[in-house]
Formats: structure tokens, C-alpha cells, sequence
């Protein structure tokens, strides 16, 4: 650990006062984890410049009923406590997946109430699942939506209209989590979204810098085919074992979480990860 924040250490110093670093963890599936990533992020954000985490859905993974599920957020959210941490909504965070007991889904005005309610002075809603993040200093906006996401729906003209509407100062990073099934294989809202950043991307203004994704439970990276930008993947941050990626309960694998810096003027991503894995690095 004392190795991996030196290392952020340094991205700090290089970062620069156009760029901006955050923490982006995924896929939590609790229980399925042994809870130790939020004392690892705490850690870090005390002895480094990282202010902010992203969690890219599927904190919750199955309850029987809806106070099991809302437990359970709450018990993630304590972990984290004092930590600012900006949600998007996995598949599994209504409580749906293979549920026959209507009574124990959340809706998404539950889910707002119990993980989004305490961030409402600082980003900007449009609905109770999607919103955008702005930092104007140094003029990045992450655009969070969520696993509704259309095209053509009332979500897919929020996010072409945040995207168009700013100015050629300003970066774009998109963030979901319901994109990718595997390696080679979209969701249909994976889909979706790189239509949506089709129709628009030739007429802004704005730098669009990535799309950064969850759900796959594997790291992927791939450039869109047409429009040329990068669309990144992380790994589960909990599975006691995942296809291709082993994990074992007590070591440094045990976890998988990434410290994100975006550097404007250089133009690239930097990806240090924490646990199970690799550090990544990409140009945008």
C-alpha cells in the first residue's frame, strides 16, 4: 500500500491544475465482499490529493426483501462515511434480479433517498438516476446515466443536450455501468449510448474524453469503431472468484479498484489500481 501511494504521490505533483484525479470502484456486490476497500480509499485520500469517489453501480448484489437491501446500503454507506462518493445505478441496485417478491424492489426514488439525497447541492439531477457532475476549475463534466438509458427516451436527450451546450474549454467524461456483457459482446444499453454520442460528437465543442464503465466484471478497453474515443472498463471490486482473474479472500487480490488521473494538457488517462490487477494508461 505504502508503494501504491507513492505512486499516486507523484501523479499528484505531475497532475497540474487543468487535471483531475478520483477514485473509480465498481460492482461491490455486497455481501459478496469482505468490506475492506473503504478503510483502503480512506487511506489513500488521507495521505494523497484524490477528493472523490465514482462507484459504478451494483453496490447492492440479492436480497430477499427490501429492508435486507436497504441494510445493506446503509452499511456501505457508514463504511464510507465522510467520504464524497457519487453513485450510478447498476441493474442489481433495485433489488430485481431474480426477484418474485414485488414488495421487495426498490424503486428509484428509494434508491435517491438512500445513496444520491446527500449530494444534492453538489451535482445537477435531471430526474431521480441520471445528473451531471461539473468541475469548472478545471472545466470537466462527468455525465452519470443509468442502466435506463435510450437513445431515443427522455435520458438520451438530457445527455446529448449536456453534452452540446458546452464550450470547447470544457472535457467530457461519460460514466455507466450497464455496457459491456464480456470482452467482445454489448449490452444493449452499451449500445445505446454509443448512438447517442454518435449523433452528436462531430458538432462539439467540448473534448469528449472516455466513456468509463463497470457491469463486465473484467477490464476491458476498446476505441468506438466510427468516432474514435475510448471506452474503459474495470474489474469487480468483489468476486471470491471471477473467470480470468482469481481472487483470494485475505490477500492484496482480494479487492479491485482504480485511482483515475486525467491530465488535459498531456491528454492522457492514467489508471492505478489498487488490488486485483494492473495499472493502465491510455491517450485520448
Amino acid at each position: 500500500m505504502e508503494t501504491k501511494i507513492q505512486s499516486i504521490q507523484a501523479k499528484d505533483y505531475s497532475l497540474g491544475k487543468d487535471g483531475i484525479s478520483f477514485i473509480f470502484i465498481t460492482d461491490t456486490h455486497l455481501p459478496r465482499n469482505s468490506m475492506h476497500s473503504p478503510y483502503l480509499i480512506r487511506r489513500i485520500m488521507e495521505n494523497t490529493n484524490v477528493r472523490f469517489v465514482i462507484n459504478g453501480g451494483d453496490t447492492l448484489d440479492n436480497e430477499n426483501t427490501k429492508k435486507a437491501a436497504i441494510d445493506q446500503f446503509y452499511q456501505w454507506r457508514n463504511l464510507m462515511y465522510g467520504i464524497r462518493e457519487y453513485n450510478v445505478i447498476g441493474n442489481h441496485d433495485l433489488n430485481t434480479i431474480s426477484q418474485t417478491v414485488e414488495e421487495a424492489k426498490l424503486t428509484r426514488d428509494e434508491f435517491y433517498s438512500v445513496m444520491f439525497r446527500e449530494h444534492e447541492e453538489n451535482v445537477v439531477f435531471d430526474g431521480n438516476d441520471h445528473y451531471i457532475l461539473d468541475y469548472p476549475s478545471q472545466k470537466i463534466r462527468f455525465i452519470i446515466v443509468s442502466t435506463s438509458f435510450s437513445a431515443t427516451n427522455s435520458q438520451g436527450t438530457w445527455l446529448k443536450n449536456k453534452m452540446t451546450e458546452l464550450s470547447n474549454d470544457w472535457s467530457i467524461i461519460v460514466v455507466t455501468h450497464y455496457f459491456w456483457r464480456d470482452q467482445s459482446t454489448l449490452h444493449s444499453g452499451g449500445e445505446q449510448l454509443i448512438t447517442a454520442i454518435n449523433e452528436v460528437y462531430d458538432s462539439l465543442n467540448a473534448t469528449f474524453i472516455c466513456i468509463i464503465a463497470g457491469h463486465a466484471h473484467q477490464d476491458i478497453s476498446m476505441t468506438e469503431s466510427t468516432k474514435g474515443y475510448l471506452i474503459i472498463s474495470t474489474t469487480s471490486d468483489a468476486r471470491t472468484s471471477e473467470s480470468g482473474n482469481p481472487r483470494t479472500i485475505g490477500t492484496i487480490n482480494e479487492h479491485a479498484f482504480d485511482i483515475v488521473y486525467i491530465n488535459k494538457n498531456t491528454r492522457t488517462i492514467d489508471m492505478i489500481r489498487i488490488g486485483s490487477g494492473i495499472d493502465r494508461n491510455f491517450n485520448y
